[in-house]
């Protein structure tokens, strides 16, 4: 029965090529779009533990927001706070930030009672800090602080920012270019190993193609989740991961049945049927067992892990759905070219 519904798939995708084809380029379309309207991924906070309830009862102490308010840290080689050069250039740096609408208050040692003042100057006289609390809760704090922080030139002091929200926002750019760095590395290695198990450039190529595609639409979509649900920033890196693994993997089965079948003398289309029908069998198992493994991380909701899990579980969908249309379609199309580039 299963052998039947998966061949049939296959004829069914051979007939509709064009169509299915077609339909692969709108959903990278959509992907595409996505990215280019961009998405708010949070910091990947867990909300009901014990630092959770401490956090609020130290801001509701000191009625500070902690997470929602950064430090900067005036530095002077040459001089001390006593120098009148060091009080200008600090209030200087704090003006165009105090004028912020996202800015609840600015702290400085120069516009403080002086026991207190004494409290953020540094034994040596070359170091002040300056406290920056910000409007509303922690993902609006954060969507803030890049243009904050830009906007803070201390010449000739030197000055560094400090605190939860800036270290989460150095964290995200780490990720960033980590992400590329891994993609620009991963993705000419897979190629290499492809091109030795295949021998054939168009061969190795296409599960390459599916990987792109499968994450290129996980990260879309985790893109979309990100403006009805919380998305922590790792989901990214999660979604790239498992996506480009499972997705080459799989296609890896289906171009390897497919060029089985062609060497046994049968056509293309019923290669591709019979290529469905076997190896995609398994790819559709597979994905599902691991879907259902990943779908396991639901149960940490109010986790960031709720939302790696859904993540993770979108982009195996996805690579399960290229590699049984968008796959068999280019199969077909390719038939014996897919030896092509030896």
């Amino acid at each position: 029965m299963q052998r039947r519904m998966f061949a049939a798939w296959g004829a069914f995708v051979c007939r509709r090529k064009w169509w299915v084809l077609s339909l692969s380029g709108l959903l990278l379309l959509g992907a595409v779009g996505s990215l280019l309207r961009g998405g708010t991924l949070t910091t990947g906070s867990i909300e009901g533990i014990e630092a959770d309830r401490a956090q609020a009862l130290v801001e509701k102490a000191l009625a500070l927001p902690g997470d929602t308010s950064f430090t900067l840290v005036f530095h002077a080689a040459d001089f001390t706070v006593g120098d009148p050069r060091f009080a200008a250039a600090v209030k200087s740096a704090l003006a165009p930030v105090a004028a912020e609408p996202a800015v609840a208050s600015v702290a400085n040692p120069f516009e403080m009672a002086p026991l207190l003042a004494k409290r953020l100057v540094s034994s040596d006289g070359h170091r002040i800090l300056a406290l920056v609390s910000l409007k509303g809760d922690l993902l609006t704090a954060a969507r803030a602080y890049p243009g904050l922080r830009a906007k803070v030139h201390a010449a000739p002091l030197d000055v560094v920012a400090t605190g939860r929200v800036a270290f989460l926002h150095d964290l995200d750019v780490t990720l960033e270019h980590d992400l590329l760095l891994a993609e620009v590395i991963s993705l000419p290695l897979a190629l290499l190993v492809l091109l030795a198990v295949f021998g054939s450039l168009v061969a190795a190529a296409l599960p390459i193609a599916v990987g792109g595609l499968s994450v290129l639409c996980g990260i879309g979509g985790v893109l979309l989740l990100s403006h009805v649900t919380d998305m922590a920033q790792y989901t990214v890196n999660i979604t790239s991961l498992i996506g480009l693994g499972v997705a080459i993997d799989y296609s890896l089965f289906m171009v390897s049945r497919f060029r089985d079948e062609l060497a046994s003398g049968v056509s293309v289309d019923e290669a591709v049927v019979h290529a469905v029908e076997t190896a995609g069998r398994s790819v559709a198992f597979s994905g599902l067992a691991v879907m259902v493994g990943l779908s396991g991380l639901l149960f940490y909701w109010g986790s960031y892990l709720a939302t790696m899990g859904l993540a993770g579980a979108l982009v195996v969908a996805l690579a399960v759905l290229f590699a049984l249309s968008f796959l068999p379609a280019v199969l077909s199309v390719l038939g014996r070219r897919i030896d092509a580039g030896r």
